[in-house]
């Protein structure tokens, strides 16, 4: 018997949990909060919720679900790093940070850093198209995750590690061309109405459309598609998977 059997007889697979938060739930006991105390439903489900980043309509099926669900645990589509970026902006926090154009250069991961700086000002320029912060869906569920006294779980893969594999999936010419919509898209975006760009927003949620889109980007850049989407949707089922004792909505 080798050292992997011996400490795992069974010899299933053992699954690590992503970062869990458990929220301060101590508060005193009183005839008004413990009436107003909600129970996690201590059943293994999974229930999860599709969103778009910039939806009223996802936050209120985000809210609507947790209540209705009662999960021991909350899992959403971030790491402890974007989780934290959002806590500080809903906080009105701005952390300083130390710009060094020089070594930015030297940086390997220049390029990781031009593209994270171009999407982030286009997901907070299309927030503001639709009166809605980039994120607000996740931040929603971590609040009503504390209120019905369940846990969260960050269960997505660090950004940069995501940016950095996905444009190093990609060829020369996929790069030019990702970078040039990207540019293209955030200084020469179409002006529409508010009402017709929330209607786009809401299309992308579809099945159809989501199949559509992922299957365009797959042809394009079968590398980028790879790390960007079947290794993230592979790192998540993982985490997933190691709650799958608990009643979870993942977000």
């Amino acid at each position: 018997m080798n050292e992997e059997e011996n400490i795992n007889p069974l010899n299933q697979r053992i699954f690590r949990q992503p970062p869990i938060i458990r929220f301060n739930q101590n508060t005193p006991a009183t005839q008004e909060t413990e009436e107003e105390t909600i129970e996690p439903i201590h059943e293994p489900s999974l229930e999860i919720v599709g969103t778009a980043h910039i939806s009223d309509k996802s936050i209120d099926k985000v809210r609507e679900t947790i209540y209705e669900k009662k999960p021991e645990i909350v899992a959403i589509e971030l790491d402890l790093g974007r989780y934290q970026g959002l806590l500080d902006e809903e906080r009105g926090i701005k952390r300083e940070q130390k710009f060094d154009l020089k070594q930015l250069l030297k940086s390997s991961n220049l390029t990781v850093t031009i593209v994270s700086l171009i999407l982030s000002h286009a997901q907070k320029q299309m927030g503001e198209e639709v009166g809605v912060k980039p994120g607000s869906e996740m931040l929603e569920a971590a609040h009503i995750a504390q209120e019905v006294n369940a846990d969260l779980a960050l269960i997505d893969r660090n950004i940069q590690i995501t940016l950095k594999r996905t444009i190093n999936g990609m060829s020369f010419r996929e790069k030019l061309s990702f970078v040039w919509e990207l540019i293209t898209s955030y200084f020469l975006g179409d002006d529409e109405d508010e009402e017709a760009f929330k209607e786009e927003v809401e299309q992308l949620k579809q099945d159809d459309t989501i199949k559509e889109v992922m299957n365009y980007f797959k042809e394009a850049s079968p590398g980028g598609y790879n790390a960007l989407v079947h290794e993230r949707d592979a790192y998540m089922a993982y985490n997933l998977k190691s709650l799958e004792d608990k009643n979870v909505v993942a977000v």
